[in-house]
């Protein structure tokens, strides 16, 4: 984890020098695949593998935050759409016992 660090730290400082800015979600993002990869499968991943594992990884967590935020909005939708429809039938009820009261009863003696 101390080399994989030492040469990030490297690494920022040669853009520094050049004046670059540094992403740090993508560097700790190649940072944290690296360790990962080392620790848990003894296995070395860096450079343009690491770059292309890290650059996926970022566009699925971008589509499922669409895909999170596509349906929180579905389901506020969903409410709002049961909200008017429980409106309507409430007023529809209304109208239907206000016109039952109004309806003419037959006579007792009919039954």
């Amino acid at each position: 984890m101390v080399d994989s660090t030492l040469k990030m730290l490297d690494r920022w400082d040669t853009l520094a020098g050049n004046g670059s800015g540094v992403d740090t979600c993508n560097e700790m993002g190649h940072l944290t695949l690296e360790i990962v990869a080392r620790v848990l499968f003894k296995v070395e991943i860096a450079g343009e593998l690491a770059h292309e594992i890290v650059e996926r990884r970022a566009q699925i967590l971008g589509q499922l935050l669409d895909l999170f935020i596509a349906g929180a909005a579905l389901q506020r939708l969903a409410q709002r759409l049961l909200g008017v429809a429980q409106r309507r039938l409430r007023v529809g009820n209304v109208a239907v016992l206000k016109a039952d009261r109004h309806r003419p009863q037959p006579p007792d003696d009919f039954a």
